[in-house]
């Protein structure tokens, strides 16, 4: 037996002895400690532990006073009144703990969440449905500068480097208002006029009725990496040049030995 199981079990002993032993004294008044197992259950096991504990005193509470004396009208409607009101509370406690307990682990998730994405290297934020920015977390800050501050009330619009054209802005807005997810390749500015070659995907944030709540972009800066793959890039165009110059230098001193041969032949 747990903890729990316990603390309900000494509850329900607890109710029946104040019952037996005090009922002759204070008369129904003892129908309040009907409460003391009814919110221990609800608060424990939630609105089912509560309305089933509620439920199973407030029959016992009926059975127990009927035994001990006769009942009258005006008693039995108190008993009623007293016992409903009891289950009632009950459920309603089980209720309150069970959203509450909800809310705790809601807000775990979100404090998990959070942390994830503030520690993240990747550029997060987001947009409402207009493309106003509502979020952005530190990398976002480290890579294009933009405080919250800077960023408050605009749109994504600021980090715009012109070496894209508008038709490229349009085609993205439109697949993403139509709640398409776009990947992309995109040449961002940060805000001393750096470029910035980005890894760019824009996801639009859906309800769970379908409606369209705004739009989370995930952004990797690939910059170094651009530049580290044009130098090798140019690097082997060198040496396939070079090697092309070797091959043709070995042909033409195959061909003049043929030659040197043939003449002193």
């Amino acid at each position: 037996m747990n903890k729990d199981q316990l603390k309900i079990l000494t509850s329900i002993l607890f109710y029946l002895v104040i019952t037996f032993s005090l009922h002759p004294i204070v008369g129904n008044m003892v129908g309040m400690f009907i409460l003391i197992p009814i919110i221990t259950g609800a608060w424990v096991f939630g609105r089912k532990g509560g309305l089933i504990m509620g439920i199973a005193l407030f029959i016992s509470n009926f059975l127990l006073l009927k035994i001990l004396s006769d009942l009258s009208t005006q008693d039995f409607i108190q008993m009623m009144m007293g016992g409903t009101a009891a289950v009632i509370v009950g459920y309603s406690i089980g209720y309150t703990r069970d959203k509450l307990s909800e809310l705790e682990n809601l807000s775990n998730k979100l404090t998990g969440l959070k942390l994830g994405v503030e520690r993240s290297n990747d550029i997060i934020f987001i947009t409402d449905t207009k493309g106003i920015i509502t979020y952005t977390n530190p990398a976002f800050t480290k890579a294009y500068g933009y405080t919250e501050e800077d960023w408050k009330g605009k749109t994504p619009r600021i980090l715009k480097s012109g070496v894209q054209n508008n038709d490229f802005y349009k085609n993205l807005w439109a697949k993403l208002t139509s709640k398409k997810v776009m990947d992309y390749v995109v040449v961002n500015k940060t805000k001393v006029g750096k470029l910035l070659t980005i890894e760019s995907s824009a996801s639009p944030i859906v309800g769970d009725s379908g409606e369209l709540l705004g739009f989370l972009a995930i952004q990797r800066n690939v910059t170094d990496k651009k530049r580290t793959d044009e130098i090798l890039m140019h690097r082997a165009n060198e040496l396939e040049k070079m090697n092309e110059l070797m091959v043709d230098r070995e042909l033409k001193m195959i061909e003049l030995k043929e030659k040197l041969k043939n003449k002193t032949h």
